[in-house]
């Protein structure tokens, strides 16, 4: 094997891509650390951009070393879209060219996660992601008192991040991290593999701290994970007890967050989700809505048929507080607050095209995971988890721009789980 053994203790040795994947997917758990309490220069999250490109030329030395890429048949589809979407980028960008570190700009925000995403299918092994998860675990512990000190310190909503610190919108890296804990931590009790308190606490420290954080998105987030963990397991009386005891968890917990903020009194109910989904406005009269994004934006921006089915060009409407990428778009319109939406994002700079194939993506991840969890191939519970993450993405995409910020590192990890899993079983057969 090819371990380091020394005493009880085996280090596995790991090649460079393979430590470099095991920081990107710990990395977003400790950015904040390292620049809220610790100082270090907010530049410190390029280092992510580093690893990333370091470990692509590697994986690019070695094809031509070896004379082949050595791509799977199981990623064959996946990688033929996202290169699909790439091409179709490059040719916007031939014919609505502005500046070339417009479009540079715009491919490493969008197509750095995909980057991540492949890495992270030829690099971890299960035992990575046995590592990772007991990492999260401990990261959960302490972003929960850390949620809690921060309410008790008067932060208020989006300035509650846990371990992702006090800056505003912390609290969308917090919604991924805690739905990712929950649904594990769900699945594995659903088929017997965790004890029912260690679940329960999860799900009740989780809804605690969406409540006070105000993190309305994770009520509907833990529903879906809820319903979906249960229809992907086996019926269990155990199963039945924990899904009453969440449900009481639940109800506690919306109406904690009701007390503590009275604006989102009835925010599950019919008439407020449908309030969210078709209001025409975001933060003020100005700007556009979640779910009404795509209407408004071909009314103020893109008014022909051409302009709605290709859009403005990849890059040429992105934001940076670096002056060399930000572009006269952004300064024109920021107050549209677009690039709030990953949707109205999207589909502001690639159209319909773009907007389709970026669906597409988790699309196609939510088939493969769920032909594989029927015909039983791979690891079950990379299986549920992909399907589960799948479905997150496709409101996540409407709901903010967590899929454009390092947040999505975590989403892109779990969506990758899968095929990590169906790789892993074919090395052991062989």
């Amino acid at each position: 094997m090819n371990q380091r053994t020394s005493g009880t203790i085996q280090i596995k040795k790991r090649a460079f891509p393979e430590w470099a994947m095991l920081c990107i997917s710990a990395m977003p758990l400790l950015l904040s650390l390292f620049v809220e309490l610790l100082g270090l220069p907010n530049g410190l999250r390029f280092l992510i951009d580093v690893l990333l490109v370091a470990s692509v030329a590697i994986v690019l030395l070695r094809a031509l070393y070896s004379g082949a890429l050595g791509l799977s048949r199981e990623t064959r589809s996946i990688t033929i879209l996202v290169s699909a979407f790439f091409l179709y980028t490059l040719v916007l960008y031939l014919l609505h060219y502005e500046s070339a570190w417009y479009y540079i700009w715009g491919v490493r925000n969008n197509f750095r996660f995909y980057v991540a995403f492949f890495l992270f299918i030829y690099f971890l092994t299960e035992r990575d992601v046995n590592l990772l998860w007991k990492l999260m675990d401990v990261a959960f512990v302490f972003h929960i008192a850390a949620s809690v000190i921060q309410y008790f310190m008067d932060y208020e909503q989006d300035y509650i991040g846990g371990i992702f610190g006090v800056q505003k919108g912390c609290n969308g890296y917090a919604a991924i991290f805690i739905s990712i804990v929950v649904m594990k931590s769900l699945l594995l009790f659903m088929d017997g593999k965790e004890a029912a308190l260690p679940c329960f606490f999860k799900c009740g420290a989780a809804l605690l701290s969406a409540s006070i954080a105000e993190i309305k998105i994770f009520f509907i987030f833990f529903i879906i994970i809820v319903v979906i963990s249960a229809v992907t397991t086996s019926f269990s009386a155990r199963k039945t007890l924990l899904i009453l005891g969440i449900g009481f968890l639940f109800v506690a917990a919306y109406t904690l967050l009701t007390s503590l903020y009275e604006i989102f009194r009835g925010f599950l109910s019919f008439e407020s989700l449908l309030d969210q989904l078709f209001s025409e406005n975001y933060a003020n009269e100005e700007d556009i809505g979640r779910f009404t994004a795509i209407p408004a934006i071909c009314d103020r921006f893109l008014i022909s048929f051409r302009e709605q089915l290709f859009g403005m060009g990849l890059g040429n409407c992105e934001v940076s507080s670096i002056d060399l990428f930000n572009t006269d778009f952004a300064n024109k319109h920021i107050d549209v607050h677009y690039s709030v939406f990953s949707v109205a994002f999207m589909f502001l700079e690639t159209g319909y095209v773009g907007l389709t194939l970026f669906t597409l993506f988790f699309v196609f991840v939510f088939v493969y995971s769920f032909l594989n969890y029927r015909q039983r191939r791979g690891n079950m519970l990379f299986n549920q988890m992909g399907i589960i993450m799948s479905v997150l993405c496709l409101i996540l995409m409407f709901y903010n721009a967590s899929l454009r910020t390092e947040a999505g590192y975590m989403v892109y990890f779990v969506l990758a789980l899968p095929y990590i899993g169906v790789l892993q079983s074919e090395r052991e057969e062989q």
